[in-house]
């Protein structure tokens, strides 16, 4: 099993951090995805599924664990990337005026020997993603 660790300050309160992991509708405005779609009525919470689309990428995820202003959970349901056990987990602290958000990837990869070239890729993106958020709420 694989892990990948990345920190972000974002210079927002983690009331208006939460929002923005949860306004699901506006992820592409701060990650680097095209889109998203999501089952039900739209809204993200427990056991909630959504599809994430980008260049290349088509995958499927469930809610695992939604605890509000704390923590965001998900697994990987189905999806093209090569990868399996796929969870992350997205943890807000308080800092001041600001949050800390701590990702938590773990995964296996599906072909033997890729796994480093996943722990690039993932934490390369999850750097995105949080520099995104921060420009955004900043």
């Amino acid at each position: 099993m694989y892990t990948v660790d990345v920190v972000t300050v974002v210079p927002a309160t983690l009331e208006r951090t939460w929002a923005a992991l949860c306004d699901i509708e506006h992820w592409p405005d701060w990650q680097p995805i095209r889109s998203v779609t999501v089952d039900g009525d739209g809204a993200l919470g427990p056991r909630v599924e959504y599809t994430v689309h980008g260049r290349g990428i088509r995958d499927r995820y469930r809610v695992t664990e939604f605890d509000p202003l704390h923590r965001l959970t998900y697994e990987m349901v189905s999806g093209n990337l090569p990868l399996r056990h796929y969870r992350s987990e997205q943890t807000l602290l308080a800092a001041g005026d600001a949050s800390v958000v701590r990702s938590r990837t773990t995964f296996e990869p599906v072909v033997p020997g890729t796994g480093w070239l996943f722990e690039r890729i993932i934490a390369v993106v999850f750097g995105r993603m949080g520099r995104g958020l921060a420009r955004t709420l900043g």
